[in-house]
């Protein structure tokens, strides 16, 4: 929804109910974003909680997960008032929205190309990694509402990437959370664990990216 909007030409974005409609969106994903961080880490506490060590803690999370929904419940209300996005087809001109597409897609593609090396130049770059995940998937949105053949495969490459970073970015989010809880019972073989699952997903996306350092518009 984020990509459609954003293609909108300007004097549209501009217009109050469309301006509202993303502010509350973008509050929505913002607010909903700490709930899926919670069924992250309490996921894979779950997975590796055999013999109920880890009850106690799983509970702590549950309570925070139900707590967290609240504001995404408030923002999911207002947007309902909305009814969807308020413009007319007719009023939008294919031309317009070729040059806007064409003007955001070099946009993140050189944002990607700026951030690419140097996350593949190191495992700890862990904000320019959620930076070039985030590019990754708005460009892949953009582009899978655009038409033709190469802009599809483009999209393939962008989606395969946006799964494996995705996947270091879960490990990156329980890796953070548990490191504050490793002086707790068995905690630190948790963690020892995922930092190993992570390092391997890393190494993958290198291997896909420099396969493929020649994504270009």
């Amino acid at each position: 929804m984020l990509a459609a909007l954003q293609l909108l030409p300007k004097k549209f974005r501009n217009e109050k109910k469309i301006v509202e409609y993303e502010t509350h969106l973008e509050k929505l994903m913002k607010s909903n974003a700490r709930t899926r961080d919670l069924d992250i880490v309490t996921d894979k506490i779950d997975k590796r909680n055999s013999s109920g060590e880890f009850d106690t803690l799983l509970e702590r999370l549950r309570k925070l997960r139900e707590s967290s929904l609240q504001p995404g419940t408030e923002h999911n209300r207002a947007m309902k008032i909305h009814h969807g996005i308020p413009i007319r087809l007719k009023r939008l001109s294919g031309a317009d929205l070729d040059e806007r597409f064409e003007r955001l897609s070099k946009k993140y593609f050189s944002r990607i190309k700026k951030r690419l090396p140097v996350v593949v130049g190191s495992p700890d770059e862990k904000e320019q990694l959620h930076r070039l995940r985030e590019d990754t998937r708005k460009l892949r949105y953009i582009l899978d509402l655009g038409d033709g053949k190469p802009l599809r495969k483009q999209s393939k490459t962008l989606r395969l990437w946006q799964d494996v970073l995705g996947d270091i970015h879960d490990s990156d989010i329980f890796i953070e959370y548990l490191d504050e809880l490793k002086p707790f019972g068995k905690v630190g073989a948790l963690l020892e664990d995922e930092t190993v699952v992570r390092n391997g997903k890393y190494e993958k996306f290198r291997s896909l990216a420099k396969d493929q350092l020649k994504l270009a518009v």
